[in-house]
């Protein structure tokens, strides 16, 4: 938790932009966490165009990748494939991290954003020990990049974790 914070604090820093394949930190971060998934008895299927450009800071993309596709790993039903779609328009880049699980209220999404929420009396908790504070470094990474993020869920059902950052030739444009 004490890392988390760090990294929280941290994350206002900013720092220069530079060109990041977001395609190719979420592939690495998928297959890096690959292993992970299958101890949860999940699998985790990649699909994403070979590169898609943006202006960010590499580790941070990293960041919160990771934080997405674990949520997905924890939160998801055992045997499940969680997917990882990626694509690309003229604007932005749109990633979507999508599980099965036992979902999430409408009312309560707007919460997960909060630092230190952690939902109450969850049935089928898979991992104890989570400080609250990963989708609120995950939202303030994606805003630091320009983006945004959505949750849709339904219970018993899907969860999908939107995020929509700027191409790279969207942020220059901005830029210019």
């Amino acid at each position: 938790m004490v890392i988390q914070l760090l990294e929280m604090s941290d994350i206002d820093r900013g720092g220069s932009l530079e060109p990041v394949d977001a395609a190719a930190v979420l592939r690495s971060v998928a297959q890096s966490m690959a292993l992970k998934a299958v101890r949860y008895g999940c699998a985790i299927r990649f699909d994403g165009e070979e590169s898609l450009p943006i202006l960010g800071r590499e580790e941070r993309v990293r960041q919160l990748c990771i934080n997405l596709i674990d949520n997905a790993i924890k939160y998801g039903y055992p045997n499940s494939t969680i997917q990882v779609l990626v694509n690309c328009n003229r604007e932005n880049v749109n990633v979507q991290v999508v599980n099965s699980g036992d979902g999430i209220e409408e009312k309560e999404i707007p919460k997960l954003f909060i630092p230190f929420y952690r939902r109450k009396d969850r049935e089928g908790k898979r991992e104890e020990g989570s400080s609250g504070l990963g989708l609120g470094i995950v939202k303030q990474l994606v805003e630091q990049h320009g983006g945004r993020i959505d949750i849709a869920s339904r219970p018993k059902g899907l969860t999908v974790v939107t995020v929509v950052l700027p191409t790279a030739r969207a942020r220059e444009g901005q830029a210019g």
